[in-house]
Formats: structure tokens, C-alpha cells, sequence
């Protein structure tokens, strides 16, 4: 009887483990992130270098680890730009701490003005959007998680 008394408890505290770091995952999907900065580090003829600076405020009490990210960076749903950094690990403060980290940009201008993004930004500059479209991946500790959704669309008149 005792053995079946230890089996109970310690599944029921395997579950409520579980369910724990599920609801604090569930939380930290829906981490909030403001794009703090934009600053043209160089431009010229065929390149344009952009460094954005974003704040995430993560809300969970975990922190976790993000480890890489992949986006595509699109104008008026035209892509411009593809940032990718597999190697990144930027540390995540839990309990709404405040993290900031740059991310890098480099645009071809060939493809930005052969492309009808230029037109549209020349005839609607109040409308135009700019979207973020990708992914990026965390861990914490031996658990990770890649790949999770990330979209989130700009006007540019906010930056104006």
C-alpha cells in the first residue's frame, strides 16, 4: 500500500511540475517587445545598414534563454531584407524584467528600388507598413524550444 501511496505522489508531483512550466511557456509566448531605436549605422549606393534596438518585458517567472532567430523583413508585404543569427544568446529576465538586444540589418538597395516597394513608399509614406515575419528559439536549462512564431507589423508613419 505504501509503494502505491509514493506512485500517486510522485505523479502527482510530476504533473504539477508539468503543468507549471506549461502555463509559465503559455506566458512567455505572449512576451511583450517595443522597438526601442532604429539607427542608420552606413549607407550607400548598394547597401543600407540598419541596427534596431528592441526591449522585451518578459512576464513569466522563468527566465529563459533566446538562442537564434530567423526574419524576413518586408515592406509593404514586399521582402527587402532577411536577418538571421543561429549563435545568439541573449538572457531573458523573468517577473517583467527588461532585456534589450540590437539586431543588425543589411538592405540591398538594388532590390529595394527595382522592386515597387520604393513606388509605394514615395506615393503612401503614411500607410506604408514595415513586418517582421519569422521565428526565433529559447531554452532554459536542457529544455528548448524552436521555432515559435513571431510577426509583427510596423507604420511607418510611427517612425516619422
Amino acid at each position: 500500500m505504501r509503494k502505491i501511496y509514493l506512485a500517486i505522489g510522485l505523479g502527482a508531483v510530476a504533473f504539477g511540475v508539468y503543468s507549471y512550466y506549461i502555463k509559465q511557456y503559455d506566458i512567455l509566448q505572449n512576451f511583450k517587445y517595443n522597438l526601442k531605436n532604429i539607427k542608420i549605422l552606413s549607407s550607400t549606393f548598394k547597401t543600407i545598414n540598419i541596427q534596431l534596438t528592441y526591449e522585451v518585458i518578459n512576464d513569466s517567472s522563468i527566465s529563459v534563454t533566446i538562442t537564434g532567430y530567423d526574419f524576413d523583413i518586408k515592406i509593404n508585404g514586399e521582402s527587402v531584407a532577411k536577418i538571421k543569427n543561429a549563435t545568439l544568446n541573449q538572457f531573458l529576465n523573468k517577473d517583467g524584467g527588461k532585456s534589450f538586444f540590437t539586431i543588425n540589418v543589411a538592405i540591398n538597395t538594388t532590390d529595394l528600388i527595382s522592386s515597387n516597394v520604393s513606388l509605394g513608399l514615395i506615393g503612401d509614406l503614411q500607410n506604408s507598413t514595415i513586418t517582421l515575419d519569422g521565428s526565433f528559439g529559447i531554452k532554459k536549462g536542457l529544455i528548448r524550444w524552436n521555432k515559435i512564431p513571431y510577426k509583427y507589423t510596423y507604420k511607418v508613419k510611427d517612425f516619422l
